[in-house]
């Protein structure tokens, strides 16, 4: 072993019980606040089940639209070439 880690080793021994049962309370509180936030996390990312629903909805109708948008564009275009092609017809 290096002289280093021997005196390492020998600080940790002398530290004795009441610091490591300090440290020991430290990491249990920390332990449950990291519970504590993750619990809290879940149930804002978990949403409800009408949420979800409200959210299909919502894309059902969002393709809806965008189908009579591009029926929209299509018939626009096809009635302005008609137009356009009747006029120098004629």
């Amino acid at each position: 072993m290096k002289p280093n880690a021997v005196v390492a080793q020998q600080k940790a021994e002398e530290r004795g019980p009441a610091v490591e049962n300090k440290a020991l309370q430290e990491l249990r509180s920390l332990s449950r606040d990291l519970q504590a936030v993750r619990l809290q996390v879940e149930q804002q990312l978990g949403g409800s089940q009408s949420s979800e629903e409200w959210i299909q909805v919502g894309f059902i109708i969002d393709r809806l639209l965008f189908g009579l948008y591009i029926l929209f564009i299509s018939v626009s275009f096809f009635t302005i070439i008609i137009i356009w092609v009747n006029s120098y017809s004629q």
